[in-house]
């Protein structure tokens, strides 16, 4: 048998989580932490018919993240990079420290995030 790094995981959203906030949005975390042992996590984050305000910020305690547009669209500003329209379908692999704010979205935008290790920070950037 082949000696995997960790085991194969397939997580279900947690409905014990469900409607926690996190950087504004509505969030609904899944089992991964529990079911990696802490390597992955993953969440959804919905505006649920608001548009968040949310300061520039940093991720510190992360090696790695990817977000996947699920439906709806959302305006984000990227250091280095400027304004960019994230639409349904559209895959960001963003370096952990990266300054960025969500400027806009529409009420129906659900993104999962995924990170490595599991257990992602916003750290608010200083102006």
């Amino acid at each position: 048998m082949t000696e995997l790094k960790f085991p194969l995981v397939i997580t279900h959203l947690d409905p014990n989580k469900a409607g926690e906030v996190y950087e504004g949005f509505a969030s609904q975390e899944t089992d991964a932490a529990e079911r990696s042992g802490g390597k992955f996590g993953i969440h959804y984050l919905s505006a649920k018919g608001s548009i968040p305000e949310v300061p520039e910020h940093i991720h510190t305690n992360i090696d790695e993240q990817v977000s996947v547009v699920l439906d709806g669209w959302c305006e984000l500003e990227y250091e280095g990079v400027g304004l960019v329209r994230l639409e349904k379908g559209t895959t960001v692999i963003a370096p952990p420290e990266i300054k960025h704010t969500f400027v806009r979205c529409s009420e129906d935008f659900v993104v999962m995030e995924m990170s490595s290790p599991a257990g992602i920070n916003v750290v608010p950037v200083e102006a």
